[in-house]
């Protein structure tokens, strides 16, 4: 590791990445990103620096340089773990995933995954804020990712506007993100994040766009599955993961064979139905069993299980000793 590199510590660093060569500058990046390929035309008088703070929930690099292209590789293995949301501060930029590329003038904004091949294209100098987000700080169906990858995202209407002048007012101001003050103001930034590939998903989606209800509904389940226990667990707590509105999140499951919360205590039940089958629980008391699926009230726990089974707990529990 170079000693730039070394200065950044685990909070970012404290003074700029410099680098005079493409090769530096990969090295550099990839230290901050994932494993970068640079390329520039400007063999003697190529520069570039880096100036990156993190945070838990999202690393934030403002980054200067000269023209270059860079390059990611598909990765071994698909970790689900990073998607890269660019802001272009001046110059521009063309940007390629997918099938798709987005050209960005300052204030536009964009997403790439890393889990898959990029390209970047500065055809002149520019600068740019990027933010490195790990999926589980995301918190979005990946379905709804990559339906917007390389595509630009404008800067100066709806949510993207508020995205922008709070994103391009911390590209001026990277001091301020240090101790305290970085995870609040990382946890902001993702948010409005999220809130931008929302809105544009729906807007590409439209109401009676299957995949993306598909992908959302599967998101949904996946965080319902590992929260089955938390008595918290329900629609308004799933849309806040999701960064949707209740009505919207009802929306997407509109037509299924359950609502959600009828699929969370379907989903409850069945695990209380094998606890109560399991030999290890034997001498479990049924309320305990209930309490630790999310049914904290017994009598209610015992008249859905029998509403869903046709026996209470404790008849279901004796019929299958025998």
């Amino acid at each position: 590791m170079s000693a730039a590199v070394a200065e950044r510590g685990e909070r970012g660093s404290s003074r700029p990445l410099l680098a005079t060569s493409a090769a530096d500058f990969a090295r550099l990046a990839s230290a901050v990103f994932v494993p970068l390929e640079v390329d520039t035309t400007e063999r003697v008088t190529f520069r570039a620096r880096i100036e990156h703070r993190s945070s838990e929930q999202v690393g934030i690099s403002h980054i200067h340089a000269t023209r270059h292209v860079v390059e990611h590789g598909a990765p071994s293995t698909a970790s689900g773990g990073a998607v890269k949301f660019g802001l272009q501060l001046g110059g521009t930029c063309a940007v390629e995933q997918d099938g798709r590329t987005a050209v960005l003038e300052p204030g536009d904004m964009v997403v790439y995954d890393t889990d898959r091949p990029y390209r970047l294209e500065f055809p002149e100098e520019a600068r740019l804020l990027v933010l490195m987000l790990p999926g589980t700080g995301l918190e979005l169906p990946r379905g709804a990712v990559s339906s917007v990858t390389a595509t630009r995202l404008p800067g100066d209407e709806g949510v993207g506007a508020l995205a922008a002048d709070f994103l391009g007012g911390l590209s001026d101001r990277m001091h301020v993100l240090a101790g305290r003050s970085a995870a609040r103001l990382g946890r902001s930034a993702v948010d409005l994040v999220g809130a931008v590939l929302t809105e544009r998903a729906e807007d590409a989606g439209g109401d009676d766009d299957a995949g993306g209800h598909e992908a959302l509904r599967a998101a949904a389940r996946t965080f319902a599955e590992d929260h089955l226990a938390d008595p918290r667990l329900g629609p308004p707590m799933i849309a806040a993961h999701l960064f949707l509105s209740v009505r919207r999140l009802h929306e997407v499951f509109q037509g299924e064979e359950r609502t959600l919360s009828a699929w969370i205590r379907h989903r409850r039940l069945e695990q209380c139905r094998r606890a109560l089958l399991d030999p290890a629980h034997a001498d479990r008391p049924v309320s305990r069993i209930g309490a630790a699926w999310g049914f904290p009230d017994a009598a209610h726990f015992s008249r859905s299980f029998k509403q869903e089974f046709g026996l209470s707990p404790a008849q279901f529990r004796a019929r299958a000793r025998g």
